[in-house]
């Protein structure tokens, strides 16, 4: 498998409280690590009810190539450490870890290593949430559904930018995603769903509006988000939902503020806050659409010596889980 790894032992290690009762246990006694290099069987680790796996993208490359702050390679380790020790308050829900892939110098080849465990992951029936990594990682989590031909799939990120700049000339970055899932949908005559909650108008150059308007991207800026725009923001996530089968949802921690993300890639003086996007967050969650999730460019070595936006990072995951797992299961109830 190109350029995989399992996750060390130490990333899923953490506070203890007791052995035996289960009520006091927290989220890195329930994780299972699996090797993926010596098993392909992943339907042998399925437990009854739901299932979460996490993987890994350990790259920084897209964010070189798109001429940002380098450090997001370590993210996944990262995030996995803050997640560990957190209370484990899941019912009827196992938890792998079936590690990561790192990008070198082919970041393409990388992201569709990627892609095909996200694929497998959800053929084997697995919620994946996928660590990155720059934002290059959100092409890599699309490629998992791409490879298992999902066609009515629509993308919401959480970002202060579109990431669609053009390509062609000098190849993918960080910042080039959603024009290449663009293109994929338009080569085999798929609806192009996309759409961005969170961005800022200096982030992003009037090209780039003027290709999310071309293209029909639904987006919201951070400043509607503040706005009391909420009832009109509900009501366009219902109707971009309705003809859609799947959504993957990619969180881009550059869209906080500064003073709560200050190791991300491109910091946000004008950020949002957390409680800024959880009720939209948890509105897209009940509608029982979301089928994987990404967070991304988590920069530790430019983070705060405690681990500040790894930390957001992984709380902010742990209540999307929480409200996913309530989702999930009341399908079945």
């Amino acid at each position: 498998m190109y350029n995989y790894r399992m996750t060390p032992a130490d990333a899923w290690t953490g506070r203890t409280d007791s052995l035996e009762d289960f009520a006091a246990f927290r989220l890195h006694q329930a994780v299972e690590r699996i090797n993926l290099a010596e098993t392909q069987a992943l339907k042998h680790y399925v437990k009854k009810g739901l299932n979460f796996a996490f993987v890994g993208f350990e790259s920084d490359l897209g964010v070189r190539l798109n001429k940002g702050r380098p450090g997001a390679a370590a993210a996944p380790h990262a995030i996995r450490q803050k997640l560990a020790s957190l209370p484990l308050k899941f019912d009827d829900v196992g938890f792998v870890d079936v590690g990561n892939i790192y990008a070198t110098d082919d970041l393409t080849r990388a992201q569709k290593a990627l892609g095909e465990i996200v694929a497998q992951l959800l053929q084997e029936g697995f919620l994946p949430i996928i660590l990155g990594g720059g934002h290059e990682t959100a092409l890599a989590s699309y490629y998992g559904h791409w490879f298992n031909k999902e066609a009515s799939l629509g993308i919401v990120n959480i970002d202060a930018h579109f990431d669609n700049r053009p390509y062609e000339a000098d190849g993918p970055t960080s910042g080039t995603m959603f024009r290449q899932i663009y293109d994929m949908t338009e080569s085999q005559d798929w609806p192009y769903a996309y759409f961005v909650l969170g961005i800022q108008d200096h982030g992003n150059t009037q090209e780039l509006f003027n290709f999310a308007d071309e293209t029909g991207t639904v987006y919201f800026s951070a400043q509607d988000l503040l706005g009391g725009q909420s009832n009109g923001i509900y009501n366009v996530l219902d109707s971009w939902l309705a003809d859609l089968a799947k959504v993957h949802l990619t969180i881009d921690m550059d869209v906080f503020n500064v003073a709560l993300a200050p190791g991300v890639s491109a910091t946000q003086p004008f950020g949002i806050f957390p409680q800024d996007i959880m009720p939209y967050l948890t509105h897209l969650l009940k509608s029982g659409k979301v089928a994987s999730i990404d967070v991304v460019e988590v920069s530790p070595e430019n983070d705060q010596a405690n681990g500040q936006t790894a930390q957001l990072a992984a709380v902010l995951l742990y209540y999307l889980m929480q409200i996913w797992a309530e989702v999930e299961q009341g399908k079945d109830a």
